[in-house]
């Protein structure tokens, strides 16, 4: 059954790293899913599951970015409008 954890072969990305120090949501949620291979519900949504992890894994590169952004501002830089996701004023 594809919706099974048995199915799919992955490992925890930090086996020895204890769960509240891995600082990245998804690689926090990835390790839990590794760890709690016997749980019922990975027996029969691991798919959703694994699903969710993906989707945690996008907003961690965002808010990635972000800060990256917000950091060369607080430097100084100047803002990219594109970086920022906005296009250039157009105001006459």
């Amino acid at each position: 059954m594809v919706q099974s954890i048995r199915d799919w072969n992955f490992e925890d990305p930090f086996p020895s790293v204890p769960l509240e120090n891995i600082a990245r949501v998804s690689m926090r949620a990835l390790a839990l899913m590794a760890r709690s291979r016997d749980a019922a519900v990975l027996g029969v949504g691991f798919v959703n599951v694994a699903g969710a992890i993906e989707m945690m894994r996008g907003m961690d590169y965002h808010h990635t970015k972000f800060l990256s952004i917000v950091r060369a501002l607080a430097a100084g830089a100047e803002a990219d409008p594109f970086d920022l996701n906005q296009l250039p004023s157009t105001q006459h």
